[in-house]
């Protein structure tokens, strides 16, 4: 008997999510440490160099957050594709009796 069409490696995707949130958690975490960070790093500090800190932390910052929002759109993502995989094989299963044989439970054949 054929089985049911929809394959999805349901705990592979539960540990990925799982991951790009762990990940995101952490950018996030450093990002915070960083900005709290700046504060004693640049008290009196003034000139070209802390300019050019300032730019450069300015634009560091801003790709952790960009990183972070990606990583959790991510595992939005794969949050989803395994919800709708679970709706195909629930629908799927519900649909196909895959213990029956073919044609039905009353069809075996001619009489």
């Amino acid at each position: 008997m054929p089985s049911c069409p929809v394959t999805f490696d349901f705990a592979s995707a539960e540990l990925a999510a799982a991951e790009c949130r762990r990940h995101a958690g952490y950018l996030a975490s450093l990002r915070e440490a960083r900005a709290r960070a700046r504060t004693t790093a640049v008290e009196d500090w003034s000139g070209r160099f802390r300019d050019d800190f300032d730019r450069d932390f300015t634009t560091s910052q801003q790709a952790l957050q960009d990183e972070v929002e990606r990583l959790r759109t991510l595992a939005g993502a794969i949050d989803d594709a395994a919800a709708e995989a679970r709706v195909l094989k629930t629908t799927c299963e519900r649909d196909h009796d895959h213990s029956a044989p073919p044609g039905g439970p009353d069809r075996n054949g001619p009489r």
